[in-house]
């Protein structure tokens, strides 16, 4: 199979840039009669070439090293001050070292020297595809990037994020708002060197900690210096340095002390709200705190002790915050002090079941009851975002994982251990698609998902959950599978699936034993992911072909060669291949006429006066059967300067011909002093 054989989302088109017209028609046709998907749009100088850039769409540039007005050097260097991502090809004869130095200073994407032992328009027609499809994977990748940033700029919270040498690697909107500036021009600055007021404090203590225990902290914190602001700082480290959610506090710590207590707001909001007093009993609560503590009304909760309500929902190092935050808060009540703001701090509740997790900011405020000091609770539940946070960065974990993977097997395993360890999915499984038995295939899965199954069943088309995500390209679900008339999930324990589409590649199913309604948020985490899985299979795909080819194509210049002769202006052979004759030499210095190839003499005269022919007017006689057998044509032979055989101008010194019975052309030429002819076969 070629490395073309795939099918390409969009044509290539090439600019190709020589001045030598028959030179550029030669590899234009050689292009574009061996691979449709290449159309060549062509130019014979630099500016020239810039002018096509600047009003055309171009998907990548091949040019020549020596130009009318500049070298290919230039151009290169021309096209690069402009965009650091389009393929540039530098094709040449003139193959030595200093070229290839220039080239390479000049971020060249590749240097190919002409070659006769090497196919160059194969060659040639591999790095394009391979180089332009980089391009556009690349492209993908940023816009995948891009629209996790998206998620991220969207949320309320200041974000940034840092490597760990404290280089600033990241800044959303919010944080670049919040400290004035550009979030473009910080990026790279050393963090304490762009901020110099708070090193030395508690935030450069708690991040050095953290990146040096890799435990997230959270802490409240004074931004003093110009910005003079409090926020309420999480930060998480991981291998690659710390990011910081910042959420700036300012307004709730200057918030009066005192709450006056507003039943019937209180009542219906969906925070939960406790007023506590300072035996911790509970004097108040509202429907949502109710609900927390799965009771069925608010009176259930009002002279029952805090602590005998939470029992083991809540974690001990929790319970020890909750208490020291409790009696700072009840303190600042006792002293009626006007200047205390609200003490923030994370608990993470077990409600409903053991199983159950949920995760709420809880915030403590002072108030003055008849007198008495009393402490305002209240908890908002942040389960679902802390969640989406969590979910999003190891999302962006497994994609620097699927980037390494070296085959579409590997990629699937990856992505069906995502979907069971972050969506939280344990039936999960990889299909791929067979295009001889036009099936979708099963090619991993997990544990749970072959507990479901004696055998993962093979998908035919229909009108399964499967096949229609497959052929339209969207995600699928179905919270009952048992409505689904063609189903495979019929006679198992399965009740909710939803189907991720891979392209061309297959789909990526992910199941429940339990009723699941797929939120908008969830399905976006699974197209995520999707996509994600689909890019790398592309990438891991065109890989491995590339490397069969280049493995092919090494075993074929090995084992099977190129028969050619090659004449001087005279007719005379300079050189023959063994693949002609036993004892090449006999005949080297001898026209046809003069050598004694057991061929009748008008046979040899007409052999050379069609050799003369084509050497003296330098045309290709595209046809030669009837005059040499096994020859099926004669053009001149090629010449270069660099004295080596390849692609070069035309100066008639070289041939390229077609063996009546070969199943590949070969191209050949030979660089001398002489004009020559030369036939391969």
């Amino acid at each position: 199979m070629s490395s073309w054989d795939t099918e390409l989302e969009t044509p290539i088109k090439v600019l190709y840039v020589n001045d030598s017209y028959a030179f550029t028609d030669l590899v234009c046709e050689d292009i574009e009669t061996t691979n449709s998907e290449i159309n060549c749009v062509t130019a014979e100088c630099v500016g020239e070439a810039l002018e096509i850039l600047s009003s055309h769409p171009i998907d990548c540039v091949v040019t020549a090293y020596e130009l009318p007005d500049r070298t290919g050097i230039d151009l290169i260097e021309s096209i690069r001050a402009e965009d650091d991502e389009l393929p540039v090809i530098l094709l040449t004869e003139q193959g030595n070292e200093n070229v290839a130095t220039a080239a390479t200073q000049a971020d060249v994407t590749d240097y190919i020297p002409i070659r006769s032992d090497v196919d160059d328009c194969n060659l040639l027609i591999n790095r394009i595809r391979t180089f332009v499809e980089a391009a556009r994977d690349r492209k993908r990748a940023s816009q995948l990037e891009n629209h996790v940033q998206r998620t991220l700029e969207r949320t309320t919270d200041a974000i940034y994020a840092v490597d760990t040498e404290w280089r600033i690697e990241y800044m959303n909107e919010q944080m670049a708002e919040r400290v004035g500036r550009d979030p473009e021009a910080v990026i790279g600055a050393n963090l304490w060197e762009e901020f110099p007021f708070t090193v030395g404090t508690e935030l450069e203590e708690k991040y050095r900690t953290a990146i040096e225990t890799g435990s997230p902290v959270t802490f409240e914190q004074h931004i003093g210096g110009p910005l003079d602001y409090w926020v309420q700082v999480r930060a998480f480290p991981d291998e690659n340095g710390l990011t910081v959610f910042s959420h700036e506090i300012t307004d709730e710590r200057e918030r009066k002390q005192e709450l006056e207590r507003n039943e019937t707001v209180l009542k219906n909001i969906h925070d939960a709200v406790f007023v506590l007093d300072e035996t911790s009993t509970i004097q108040f609560a509202n429907a949502a705190a109710a609900q927390a503590f799965d009771r069925t009304g608010p009176d259930q909760l009002e002279g029952e002790q805090l602590k005998d309500i939470v029992g083991d929902a809540v974690s001990r190092s929790d319970i020890r915050e909750f208490n020291q935050a409790f009696e700072e808060v009840l303190h600042a009540a006792e002293e009626d002090d006007s200047s205390a703001t609200p003490y923030d701090c994370d608990l993470h509740f077990e409600l409903g079941t053991p199983l159950e997790r949920r995760c709420f900011d809880t915030r403590l405020t002072p108030l003055q009851a008849d007198g008495e000091p009393q402490v305002l609770v209240v908890a908002r539940d942040v389960t679902e975002q802390k969640q989406l946070e969590h979910q999003l960065w190891a999302l962006q974990r497994t994609a620097r994982r699927l980037n390494v993977a070296s085959s579409p097997a590997e990629v699937g395993e990856i992505g069906v251990e995502a979907v069971a360890d972050i969506l939280e999915f344990e039936i999960t499984g990889v299909w791929t698609y067979d295009e001889r038995e036009n099936e979708l295939v099963p090619e991993t899965e997990t544990a749970a998902a072959q507990e479901q199954f004696d055998t993962l069943p093979r998908i035919p088309p229909g009108e399964s959950l499967a096949w229609e995500a497959f052929e339209s390209g969207e995600v699928q679900y179905c919270s009952d599978v048992s409505s689904v008339d063609e189903s495979y999930a019929h006679g198992t324990e399965i009740h909710s699936e939803i189907v991720v589409p891979l392209g061309e590649y297959g789909i990526l199913l992910a199941a429940t034993t339990a009723e699941q309604t797929f939120a908008e948020r969830q399905i976006g985490l699974f197209k995520i992911l999707g996509a994600t899985v689909k890019a790398a299979m592309g990438r891991a795909e065109r890989e491995a072909t590339l490397t069969e080819q280049k493995q092919l194509l090494d075993t074929i210049f090995e084992y099977v060669p190129i028969h050619l002769f090659i004449k001087d202006r005279e007719g005379r052979h300079q050189w023959m291949s063994r693949g002609l004759v036993d004892d090449p030499d006999q005949y080297i210095g001898k026209t046809d006429v003069e050598a004694d190839a057991g061929a009748s003499e008008e046979f040899s005269k007409r052999t050379h006066a069609e050799s003369l022919r084509v050497i003296e007017q330098g045309e290709p006689n595209p046809e030669s059967r009837g005059i040499q057998r096994g020859v099926r044509s004669m053009v001149p032979h090629l010449e270069s300067s660099a004295g080596r055989p390849g692609w070069g101008n035309p100066r008639r010194s070289g041939l390229l011909a077609r063996h009546h019975g070969a199943k590949t052309m070969g191209r050949t030429t030979h660089r001398d002093e002489h004009d020559s002819l030369g036939t391969a076969c």
